[in-house]
């Protein structure tokens, strides 16, 4: 630190030389004492000094203005003053958004940060809200890092603290600043103008900083201070890994920006997905309960060939409905029925009795159409009359030939038959050939056992059935298939009242095997009964009205009188004339809205119903 200069006598003056002859001019002399406790004011040094230790000019120059964005620490006016307690502090921006700037130190704390509540504020956003604070403690200050993010250089080394001396620079983020006692090295103007350093004393060299490892010494020549080397590196180096930091940030800030747009449209996507899969799943079981309704109105028709395809598009929309696959069963085995009658009636037609007789047979003795091939069987009988008659005439006309083709097949359906008989032996003496002994070559038939199952079975005899299919099934299918059935029976008979559904295995296997009512078919029907009833009364107060619709006509049907059954089918017939309604006014709107509840429509009533057959009509428009 340089020494203070001498203090002049009070009252005198030193003769100055003019600064424009070189003549010395009369000292002026103070008019006024100064107060005994204060010591004169010497002017601030003027950077229009041009040797340092020569007389300052005869008229002090007038200071510059203070700028605009400088945050005034200490009463500038006061700079030249010395703080009580030793010399006054300034200190000097060399570098960042305050350079140039000039800041006067007080006597207590002065902080240095980015808010502004600091006592000098920096807008520089390298720069901690409290980056440092200036202590005064007893003749110098102290330097106080805060524990500021970017941290605090002095002189190029890195400090937590610090004892300030006349020239010290410290960098604070971007910024610079230089601390200056007053009487050491003046701070740097923003002109790049060194200004000149008043003598510590007459004659003694001009006060400067000291060269030091690590600390900035002003050039001689253009007054510019020089960082050291391993300061400008650390500073170069800082600023590359603030640059790679930001980069690395933005990168970063991108690539999860990213990834959230990936995830969410990724998230939206199985949503939408899982939506779709919903509906889809919804569609296909109102469609499958639509089916299965309209498959068993037509099985009740008789129409099986109509409705296997219905129970069949149901099973892969995988109905919930338990009698599908048994559905699928009888539709099928009443379909080979059907086409057995056909064939018979083709055959019949020909007049091939033997052959119709055959396909008659096919028909199985549980098959809905046993009644009409019994018929068949009959017209097959009822046709050897007439044939008989027509060989007759043959032989007569001498058509031996064609007689015997007739008498042949009729032989084979009536061979107990007298008139058959009787006109094969016109025959044979119409040919001279020795007459057949009818009696020899009577055809023996096996006697047909099912009938005696079935009805030990309708008696309620379950053991008695099967015994006598055991017996007769080794050499008899049907025999053999009727005591599969009844072995089943009996099995899902035992469980009717712990399994729920158990009984409809019941219901139906007595149903086929019986072929109408048995002995088992109340306690079967009033069981039935009561399970459909309570299935129909869930189903409508859980909104399932299809399944609802089911439930209670299954035990519409067991009991035509049952009371609640037929109140919640009146109820659903007026459900579906106001759905069918709704539906019709959407159908321009919102087909798929329409379709679904046109589909309800259909679900809900019986195929005989009007809405029910204006559905379906409607349903066939939208699907086109």
């Amino acid at each position: 630190m340089a020494p203070a200069p001498p203090k002049r006598p009070t009252g005198t003056a030193t003769p100055r030389r003019s600064t424009a002859t070189g003549a010395r001019v009369p000292p002026r002399r103070n008019t006024a004492a100064p107060p005994p406790d204060v010591e004169p004011v010497e002017p601030p040094p003027s950077t229009d000094q041009t040797v340092m230790g020569m007389d300052a000019p005869e008229e002090p120059l007038p200071t510059e203005p203070p700028r605009a964005d400088a945050t005034v620490v200490f009463d500038t006016n006061a700079s030249g003053r010395k703080a009580p307690g030793g010399p006054a502090g300034t200190l000097v921006v060399l570098k960042g958004p305050k350079q140039g700037a000039e800041f006067t130190l007080g006597p207590g704390e002065t902080s240095i940060g980015r808010n502004g509540d600091n006592t000098i504020v920096v807008p520089d956003i390298s720069v901690s809200r409290k980056h440092v604070v200036l202590v005064k403690q007893g003749q110098g200050w102290v330097l106080q890092d805060q524990g500021s993010g970017n941290g605090t250089q002095v002189n190029g080394a890195k400090v937590d603290e610090h004892e300030l001396q006349n020239g010290d620079v410290f960098v604070i983020g971007d910024t610079e600043m230089q601390f200056v006692l007053q009487g050491g090295a003046p701070p740097r103007r923003s002109t790049g103008q060194v200004p000149a350093r008043r003598a510590s004393r007459p004659g003694a060299p001009a006060a400067g900083a000291r060269p030091s490892p690590g600390r900035p010494v002003p050039d001689s020549a253009t007054g510019q201070v020089a960082l050291p080397p391993e300061m400008l590196a650390s500073l170069e180096k800082k600023k590359k890994l603030r640059v790679i930091i930001a980069a690395a940030t933005g990168v970063t800030l991108v690539l999860v920006g990213a990834a959230f747009i990936v995830h969410t449209s990724r998230q939206a996507k199985i949503q939408a997905d899982l939506k779709a899969q919903q509906q889809l799943d919804n569609d296909r079981a109102v469609a499958a309960a639509a089916a299965v309704a309209e498959g068993k109105q037509l099985v009740l028709a008789g129409k099986f060939a109509e409705a296997l395809p219905k129970f069949k598009d149901a099973k892969e929309k995988n109905s919930d409905d338990p009698e599908v696959d048994l559905y699928i069963a009888r539709c099928t085995r009443e379909i080979s029925s059907e086409q057995a009658l056909k064939d018979a009636a083709a055959a019949l037609g020909k007049w091939q009795l033997a052959a119709a007789l055959e396909a008659a047979k096919k028909v199985p003795v549980d098959s809905l159409l046993t009644d009409k091939a019994e018929d068949m069987k009959k017209q097959v009988l009822a046709a050897v009359p007439t044939r008989v008659a027509l060989a007759r005439g043959m032989i007569a006309g001498k058509d031996y030939t064609g007689a015997a083709s007739i008498l042949e097949d009729a032989a084979k359906v009536a061979p107990d038959d007298k008139t058959v008989a009787d006109a094969q032996d016109e025959l044979a003496k119409a040919q001279n050939q020795p007459v057949p002994v009818h009696a020899t070559h009577a055809v023996v038939h096996a006697v047909d056992h099912t009938g005696q199952i079935v009805q030990a079975f309708k008696d309620g005899d379950l053991k008695r059935a099967k015994e006598l299919a055991a017996q007769f099934g080794e050499s008899n299918d049907d025999a053999k298939r009727l005591g599969q059935e009844i072995a089943q029976f009996e099995t899902a008979y035992k469980d009717i009242d712990s399994d729920s559904s158990a009984f409809r295995t019941a219901h139906d296997l007595d149903q086929r095997i019986a072929r109408g009512h048995s002995f088992f078919s109340q306690k079967i029907n009033s069981h039935l009964e009561a399970v459909s009833l309570k299935q129909c009364v869930t189903a409508k107060t859980a909104g399932k009205l299809g399944e609802a619709y089911r439930a209670c006509q299954t035990a519409h049907e067991v009991n035509p009188n049952n009371a609640d059954a037929n109140g919640v089918l009146h109820e659903l017939s007026a459900k579906a004339k106001e759905t069918y309604l709704e539906a019709y006014q959407q159908m321009g709107s919102d087909p798929e809205a329409a379709r679904r509840e046109f589909m309800q429509v259909v679900a809900t009533t019986p195929a005989t119903d009007d809405y029910h057959q204006k559905a379906k009509q409607r349903l066939g428009e939208l699907n086109q």
